[in-house]
């Protein structure tokens, strides 16, 4: 892949959301708040590509209880 702009953590945080909402949207039977909450918890050992996989439960809406790393480098200018 070409980026214009690197891809930031937060970018990759942003992409990982949206897969786990597509998931649940595609899980939901109508588009209220129960129905999304239940459609949530129906998530086990999703797959989302980064090596540890998301899980939802009626006592667990963490989803991944894995930490990652991150450093702060100052941004570089032209």
């Amino acid at each position: 892949m070409n980026f214009e702009n690197q891809p930031t953590f937060g970018s990759f945080e942003g992409f990982i959301n949206a897969k786990v909402l597509v998931e649940t949207l595609k899980r939901c039977t109508s588009l209220d708040r129960e129905n999304f909450i239940k459609a949530t918890e129906t998530i086990k050992d999703f797959d989302v590509g980064i090596g540890a996989n998301i899980t939802f439960g009626p006592g667990d809406h963490q989803g991944l209880d894995k930490d990652w790393q991150a450093m702060a480098a100052p941004l570089k200018k032209d």
